[in-house]
């Protein structure tokens, strides 16, 4: 049985959580990560999210990592940490977690190249 098998059997019965070996408690805590961040994604306008009646299917939105976000921008990531809360595509996860939206970084570089920061 998978990770994610394992994960919608718990979800459905949350009281069997104490039968869950050690050693699989990291995947299945990844799993549930991976569904929270798409699902926290969904809520700040991410793929899917309801925009003038229709939803965005042209792109899927990808959350990129810092290193990833940086080189798109031709900056730091250093800068990317300093200057995250000016940036609309930025995305706190938690405290220690940042990540940017690809679909928002391309808009503000579109619309950068524009003029209209």
């Amino acid at each position: 049985m998978s990770f994610r098998d394992r994960l919608i059997h718990l979800l459905q019965d949350p009281g069997r959580a104490g039968e869950v070996m050690p050693a699989d408690v990291p995947g299945l805590l990844g799993e549930l990560e991976s569904v929270r961040v798409l699902l926290f994604a969904r809520l700040l306008g991410g793929p899917g999210a309801a925009r003038d009646g229709r939803e965005d299917r042209e792109v899927p939105d990808r959350l990129l990592m810092p290193p990833d976000a940086a080189a798109m921008l031709g900056v730091s990531v250093k800068w990317l940490h300093r200057h995250h809360r000016q940036l609309p595509f930025a995305r706190r996860l938690s405290r220690r977690a940042l990540r940017f939206s690809e679909l928002g970084l391309r808009r503000w570089i579109a619309q950068s190249k524009q003029g209209r920061p």
